[in-house]
């Protein structure tokens, strides 16, 4: 119930999960603190150390998410491609975030800043691509047991097969939209854009379908 909340922070020195909790309350509170500071005036004097607490806060809550998933137990979660998956998920949305914003003329960026974060998304999202080839082929390896889910075929190898698509044209249409043109995208483009964000988003979300449907424990 509501009323027993916060004994979710009881155990912080040997719950993952409490030390998550705490992080994104802290990560939360020092968002929304910003924000209302920065509403008006973004030259305010304290914004400068709410953004390091800021990210000092939510690179911590990445760390607790990722320390609560790899897990002996659970074999196709216990491996780096818990942390690497997590990691370029935060990487890839935010950067296309700020791209996007950007465009919209909510951040300031200029074309060489603007194709240097380009590259930089390309470039995590073709680590993302071959992470979860290299990941796909460890778990075509494993054994499953009995009761366990089927990952080298079927649904999954599907849905697999369906993110990798989405990836490689990702790829292809950053690299069309934010370097072939040699800037950020004019007015007439900010569609393709924005489905450049919708196609990662959604790739992203099957990717973390994927990654909960391997699912299967060992052991007690």
């Amino acid at each position: 119930s509501p009323s027993n909340a916060p004994n979710a922070l009881n155990n912080l020195s040997g719950s993952w999960i409490s030390r998550e909790i705490l992080a994104l309350a802290i990560y939360s509170l020092s968002l929304l603190v910003t924000m209302v500071l920065g509403w008006g005036d973004w030259t305010h004097r304290y914004l400068a150390h709410l953004l390091v607490l800021n990210a000092i806060s939510g690179l911590a809550l990445l760390w607790m998410m990722i320390r609560i998933y790899v897990m002996p137990t659970i074999p196709p979660w216990n491996s780096w491609y818990t942390g690497a998956s997590f990691v370029s998920t935060a990487v890839c949305l935010g950067l296309l975030t700020f791209l996007l914003l950007s465009q919209a003329e909510f951040v300031g960026l200029d074309d060489r800043a603007g194709g240097f974060l380009a590259t930089f998304l390309i470039a995590v999202l073709v680590i993302e691509l071959l992470a979860a080839l290299f990941h796909q082929r460890r778990l075509n390896q494993l054994d499953t047991g009995f009761d366990g889910p089927t990952l080298e075929r079927g649904i999954f190898y599907r849905l697999f097969l369906l993110r990798m698509t989405m990836l490689t044209v990702a790829v292809l249409m950053t690299a069309f939209l934010f370097l072939v043109s040699g800037s950020f995208p004019e007015s007439g483009q900010y569609l393709w854009a924005y489905a450049l964000f919708f196609l990662v988003l959604v790739q992203e979300f099957v990717g973390r379908l994927l990654f909960y449907s391997s699912y299967f424990r060992i052991g007690v």
